[in-house]
């Protein structure tokens, strides 16, 4: 290397890398990279076959077809997919695995384990409604009593997160007891027909 280049070196190592050190950037690098990869973790979907890992992409296989060059590995256990980039073309397969062992397990339930699955997901629904009341009783309490408005919105916010919960699991009982697995516009169809309370 010549002198130059060794000076130009020993430059940046004074004027860039010391300071960046001390001012936190290279810290702060490494956290964005952290949150970054947990927040993959969170958007990226399940694993079908152990519903413990999330699937990530490992790399490219070599090969003519390009739109399934990609090997999608569960990060907990052995399973592995071909698919494209992105994780939208992996989705639809992983969804049909999970739809075909779901309603592999529900055809083999007899009927009372389903009426203990619906028994369940009744007495859950039950709970979340209740918090959702306690929570919004909190809220019309704290905004009475003057609080401000970013704490009492912040009791909002878990209120209309329980009822969304008490929603589900309200659904989940009802499509258990009819049968409605995987149905499109089920839903809806709850929604607008059939008692929310159970």
């Amino acid at each position: 290397m010549s002198i130059f280049g060794k000076a130009k070196g020993a430059a940046k190592y004074v004027f860039v890398t010391i300071p960046a050190g001390v001012l936190g950037v290279n810290t702060l690098r490494q956290n964005n990279q952290t949150i970054k990869a947990l927040y993959d973790t969170l958007t990226n979907p399940l694993c079908p076959h152990c519903s413990g890992g999330v699937m990530r992409m490992q790399g490219a296989q070599e090969g003519d077809n390009t739109a399934m060059a990609y090997t999608w590995a569960c990060t907990k256990c052995d399973f592995m997919l071909l698919g494209g980039r992105d994780k939208d073309t992996v989705i639809p397969t992983l969804m049909a695995i999970r739809e075909e062992q779901s309603l592999s397990v529900f055809d083999g339930l007899s009927a009372q384990e389903r009426a203990s699955v619906v028994k369940s997901h009744t007495l859950s629904s039950r709970i979340f409604l209740g918090a959702a009341v306690v929570f919004f009783l909190g809220f019309c309490w704290m905004l009475l009593q003057g609080s401000s408005l970013l704490l009492s919105i912040n009791w909002a916010a878990l209120a209309l997160c329980m009822f969304v919960l008490f929603l589900k699991k309200s659904y989940r009982a009802w499509q258990v007891e009819n049968g409605v697995l995987y149905v499109k516009g089920a839903f809806k169809s709850w929604f607008n027909n059939e008692k929310w309370f159970r």
